[in-house]
């Protein structure tokens, strides 16, 4: 079985405990989110600041905390909770790491923690 990226992350141990990261969809990329979602996706988070950010912790399931509930995801179980919620869709299959960045949006989680995506 191959490792996570959360997996990966962890046993790398290069992101410090309480970092706080930013879900960021850019602009081009190839996500399995649909383009015609974003707008709606954009608009829910602008509704309240804590829907797009969350705080990393020392676990290679759940290694988000979200800050909009307080509880533990994993990478990609958070992005598909934030698209579901803005959109009422339920995204087939992300890879979530993509979609989380430092706080000021200028490097990837796993430029941060020294991780290559698997595969």
């Amino acid at each position: 079985m191959r490792p996570t990226t959360a997996g990966a992350l962890f046993d790398r141990g290069g992101i410090p405990e309480g970092t706080r990261l930013l879900f960021k969809l850019r602009k081009g990329h190839a996500s399995e989110i649909a383009f015609e979602l974003r707008p709606a996706i954009s608009r829910w988070l602008a509704q309240d600041d804590r829907r797009r950010h969350a705080l990393w912790r020392a676990d290679p399931r759940k290694p988000l905390v979200w800050e909009a509930d307080g509880q533990p995801h994993s990478l990609s179980g958070l992005v598909v909770e934030i698209v579901r919620s803005a959109t009422g869709e339920t995204p087939r299959s992300v890879y979530g790491a993509e979609c989380w960045w430092s706080a000021d949006g200028r490097r990837r989680l796993t430029e941060l923690g020294g991780v290559r995506r698997p595969g």
